[in-house]
Protein backbone atom coordinates (compact mmCIF):
# COMPACT_ATOMS: atom_id res chain seq x y z
CA UNK A 1 0.00 0.00 0.00
CA UNK A 2 0.80 3.39 -1.07
CA UNK A 3 -0.40 7.24 0.16
CA UNK A 4 0.77 10.46 -1.46
CA UNK A 5 -0.87 12.94 0.95
CA UNK A 6 -1.81 16.67 -1.08
CA UNK A 7 -3.04 19.37 1.37
CA UNK A 8 -3.71 17.75 4.35
CA UNK A 9 -4.54 14.19 6.05
CA UNK A 10 -8.30 14.03 4.44
CA UNK A 11 -6.88 14.55 0.58
CA UNK A 12 -4.68 11.62 -0.32
CA UNK A 13 -3.97 9.28 -3.28
CA UNK A 14 -3.59 5.56 -2.44
CA UNK A 15 -2.23 2.48 -4.42
CA UNK A 16 -2.66 -0.82 -3.47
CA UNK A 17 -2.11 -4.46 -4.73
CA UNK A 18 -2.37 -7.70 -3.54
CA UNK A 19 -2.05 -11.37 -4.09
CA UNK A 20 -2.57 -14.58 -1.97
CA UNK A 21 -4.84 -17.26 -0.78
CA UNK A 22 -8.41 -16.94 0.78
CA UNK A 23 -8.00 -17.74 4.26
CA UNK A 24 -11.75 -19.02 5.18
CA UNK A 25 -11.40 -22.06 4.93
CA UNK A 26 -12.77 -25.23 6.63
CA UNK A 27 -9.97 -27.89 7.43
CA UNK A 28 -12.64 -30.33 9.14
CA UNK A 29 -15.23 -30.09 6.53
CA UNK A 30 -16.21 -33.70 5.37
CA UNK A 31 -14.40 -34.73 1.97
CA UNK A 32 -11.42 -32.18 2.91
CA UNK A 33 -8.22 -33.00 1.07
CA UNK A 34 -5.97 -29.79 1.28
CA UNK A 35 -5.55 -29.48 -2.39
CA UNK A 36 -8.43 -27.23 -2.22
CA UNK A 37 -6.02 -24.66 -0.74
CA UNK A 38 -3.74 -23.59 -3.85
CA UNK A 39 -6.97 -23.31 -5.81
CA UNK A 40 -8.26 -20.05 -3.71
CA UNK A 41 -5.88 -17.41 -5.33
CA UNK A 42 -6.71 -13.87 -5.20
CA UNK A 43 -5.67 -10.79 -6.95
CA UNK A 44 -6.49 -7.03 -6.12
CA UNK A 45 -5.26 -4.52 -7.46
CA UNK A 46 -6.72 -0.71 -5.64
CA UNK A 47 -6.72 3.33 -7.09
CA UNK A 48 -8.17 5.82 -5.20
CA UNK A 49 -7.87 9.48 -4.21
CA UNK A 50 -9.72 11.18 -1.05
CA UNK A 51 -10.76 14.01 -0.69
CA UNK A 52 -12.79 17.29 1.67
CA UNK A 53 -14.48 20.13 0.50
CA UNK A 54 -13.06 23.36 1.80
CA UNK A 55 -15.66 23.41 5.28
CA UNK A 56 -15.01 20.12 6.10
CA UNK A 57 -17.98 19.25 5.89
CA UNK A 58 -17.97 16.09 3.48
CA UNK A 59 -15.25 13.52 3.10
Amino acid sequence: MYRKYSSDVDNYWTFEVGFGASPPLDRFAPGFTGDEIFQLDSQALVLGYFFSTKNKKNL
